[in-house]
């Protein structure tokens, strides 16, 4: 199951809010939107259904190509990193040598 948003906090303590929107593979951090491509989409989504957990290399290659194994576990570094220069305030953590972790919780519904 995918949340629908994410809540974090950055270093500074400011709360922030991320949103989904699959269909237009679009995301939000509190207002500013982003469309992102395909696999940075996929490798977030990936990210945010286990918040505040870590997610092996290995999982994130099943996301982009069902983990093929002609592809490198590096190239889920490529993506990660353009993910963070497109949404600086995105707290993505790397667990080295195995994989990361997007820091925060899903929204409560209601």
């Amino acid at each position: 199951m995918h949340p629908r948003a994410i809540l974090f906090r950055t270093a500074d303590g400011e709360g922030h809010r991320l949103t989904f929107a699959p269909a237009s593979l679009t995301v939000a951090v509190d207002r500013n939107e982003r469309t992102l491509p395909l696999q940075e989409y996929q490798i977030l989504r990936a990210l945010a259904a286990q918040a505040g957990e870590m997610v092996p290399r290995q999982r994130l290659l099943q996301c982009l190509w069902g983990g093929g194994a002609a592809f490198n576990s590096r190239i889920v570094d490529l993506y990660v990193c353009r993910l963070r220069k497109r949404l600086p305030l995105l707290p993505i953590y790397t667990v080295f040598g195995v994989g990361y972790a997007l820091a925060g919780r899903p929204e409560e519904e209601g």
